[in-house]
């Protein structure tokens, strides 16, 4: 089971995400789906979801693990 960042961090990454030129309407076949669907065209994730896992990433490091890891 995934742990979940807070909600601010995901909100932040998501606001990341709607100003990112490679955010999309998801689509099948090119037929864009109904409703709020951002989808990144890089990693074709469904970004809704992936913001709010703690450990994912943006494929173009735009915001990163949480919490990030700590350097010694």
């Amino acid at each position: 089971m995934a742990i979940l960042a807070p909600d601010n961090i995901a909100n932040k990454r998501m606001a990341i995400c709607r100003a990112c030129p490679h955010l999309i309407q998801a689509q099948i076949l090119g037929v864009p789906l109904p409703g709020d669907k951002p989808q990144c065209a890089i990693c074709l994730c469904f970004m809704k979801k992936k913001t709010k896992i703690a450990s994912m990433t943006c494929p173009i490091d735009k915001w990163g693990k949480y919490p990030p890891n700590k350097k010694p």
